[in-house]
């Protein structure tokens, strides 16, 4: 994941570069808060934790990384950033629209968010590994026998008798995959969407694989609805937005 949160900076800073006030929604132990701190941004965090709190606060990064209930209001007041960042967390949220009026509310007016997250096209379903079974109804017979069948034949992430029943529950009632373009629309009513980064995150994953030769080719505007195409199958949405 260091690579994404190495991206979703770099885009933070290209639209709203350093010293402004950054929050990241979903920020787990603080990496993306430590490197925009190195980055030069007043940064601070947010996260509903599911384990011990201890566990999750990196060293030195207490006062700036913050724990909420599932749910409740951001401890920050109206307009108190010019950047905020989620990665890998819409698809989590079962109805997204109170967290995304949190995050308008806590960004000034003219702010940007960058939103990094998987939607229905992609191919493979990224926390299982498993092609395709996100496109069944979620917890279905037939989302269930092709989970037992991805696990007879080694295709998912996880091991041990109780990994379909898990995956199961998960699909049905953790991970919430829409199309990009509904994606978008939940944003509408706070947000105007202003760039994609699709080829940007394809440019920088190539850049730091063996392929990295093919890298240059993420850069050309021609292959632009290609590289977005390629990116949403194959990993994530990047999307820009800026405060109304």
């Amino acid at each position: 994941m260091s690579a994404t949160y190495d991206l979703i900076v770099s885009l933070a800073r290209a639209h709203a570069p350093p010293p402004a006030r950054l929050l990241d929604f979903g920020c787990g132990r603080g990496e993306v808060v430590e490197r925009a701190l190195a980055a030069g941004y007043e940064a601070q965090g947010v996260d509903s934790y599911a384990g011990p709190w201890e566990q999750y606060a990196a060293a030195g990064l207490r006062e700036r990384v913050h724990k909420v209930a599932p749910g409740a209001a951001l401890p920050f007041a109206d307009a108190s950033f010019d950047v905020v960042l989620t990665n890998q967390v819409v698809e989590h949220l079962r109805a997204p629209g109170p967290a995304i009026g949190e995050l308008a509310r806590v960004l000034r007016p003219g702010g940007v968010l960058v939103a990094i997250f998987p939607t229905a096209e992609m191919l493979v379903e990224p926390h299982l590994k498993v092609p395709f079974v996100h496109w069944l109804p979620p917890g279905s017979p037939a989302q269930a026998r092709a989970l037992r069948l991805a696990h007879r034949l080694g295709a998912g992430a996880g091991a041990g008798e109780g990994w379909v029943s898990g995956a199961l529950h998960g699909l049905r009632e953790e991970i919430f995959y829409r199309p990009v373009g509904d994606s978008i629309a939940l944003f509408a009513g706070h947000f105007q969407l202003v760039a994609r980064g699709e080829a940007a995150f394809l440019r920088h994953r190539l850049a730091g694989s063996r392929l990295r030769a093919l890298a240059p080719l993420a850069e050309a505007k021609w292959l632009a609805p290609l590289m977005r195409a390629l990116c949403v199958r194959l990993a994530n949405a990047v999307l820009v937005f800026r405060r109304a």
